[in-house]
């Protein structure tokens, strides 16, 4: 159930299959196999991989998932399974949006290239430190507590910011702050 391949070339492998429950270990593996499927897994660290030409990943419910360091993350990454995230050091301009499952702790320290709305409203515990944000227009918040988790990252940030209840309904905005 523990897979740990360190700094592979996986060129000849044409496909990785996973049982139930496995903890995956790939840091810095290089020509990953093209139709990658982690939906079984229960925990992934891509740490350092070429994803460049990847469209999507799949992960599974509940799943633990590292992608600190990442080189071309997928356009479309979806989060919403995964309870824990960390995609720390990644440039995000490729990707379009960001979703995060509810209750999920999140990583997103000195991340670049994060545009358009950034919803963190979900999250359970949001680390932002140096992470730049000047290109999000709407920073979702799930209230003023969560606000002065992330304070030292948003008193610097120029967008607007709305505060969203359990239903994703605007409770108040930037504007009443």
């Amino acid at each position: 159930s523990k897979i740990a391949l360190l700094e592979c070339d996986l060129a000849p492998v044409n496909e990785l299959k996973f049982r139930d429950g496995a903890w995956v270990y790939l840091p810095k593996v290089k020509n990953l196999p093209k139709n990658l499927d982690f939906s079984k897994c229960v925990h992934v660290s891509l740490h350092g991989c070429d994803l460049e030409d990847y469209k999507e990943l799949k992960f599974g419910e509940g799943a633990e998932v590292y992608l600190s360091m990442i080189n071309g993350l997928p356009r479309h990454l979806d989060l919403s399974m995964c309870s824990k995230v960390n995609l720390s050091d990644c440039d995000l301009s490729k990707v379009d949006e960001l979703k995060f499952r509810e209750g999920a702790s999140v990583d997103l320290e000195r991340i670049t290239g994060l545009h358009g709305t950034l919803d963190v409203s979900r999250c359970k515990n949001i680390d932002l430190g140096f992470c730049s944000l000047k290109n999000v227009d709407l920073l979702k918040l799930r209230d003023k507590k969560q606000e002065k988790e992330v304070k030292q990252v948003i008193e610097r940030y120029k967008g607007r910011i709305v505060y969203l209840d359990e239903n994703n309904s605007i409770l108040t905005t930037d504007l009443e702050r």
